[in-house]
């Protein structure tokens, strides 16, 4: 009976540090790159896109694609899809971050309990 109100007594220390954990990554914030730092994304913890960077340089390149009559040029339109793709990369970049962070955490937290010997529970599912 001890095993089990001990085992008890850590799942509700388990739940209480999951709480602080989801907390601390809610605010946790991170910062995604793509094309050599010209386009950043900073996220939170929870997914939530918090701001956009795109390098200068970038916007003028893109302005610069224009024929004499200001109209768009198929050089314009492929700089835009350009931009397109690095946006979608840096956010793809800061996501990986974030579930790194949020995988490490829950590891931190696996490492803390103590279940009995005959207690098997698979942690890593790649060893299946």
């Amino acid at each position: 009976m001890d095993s089990i109100a001990e085992l008890m007594k850590q799942a509700q220390t388990m739940q209480k540090r999951m709480q602080e954990i989801q907390g601390e990554l809610g605010s946790f914030k991170v910062v995604g790159q793509a094309g050599a730092g010209q386009v950043k994304i900073i996220i939170n913890g929870s997914h939530g896109a918090e701001r956009a960077f795109v390098d200068p340089a970038l916007e003028v390149f893109s302005t610069q694609m224009l024929d004499a009559n200001g109209d768009k040029t198929e050089a314009f339109s492929n700089a835009k899809a350009v931009l397109e793709d690095l946006i979608v990369a840096a956010i793809n970049d800061a996501v990986r971050k974030i579930e790194e962070e949020s995988r490490n955490k829950m590891m931190e937290l696996a490492q803390g309990i103590q279940l009995p010997p005959e207690f098997q529970v698979p942690f890593n599912q790649d060893e299946e």
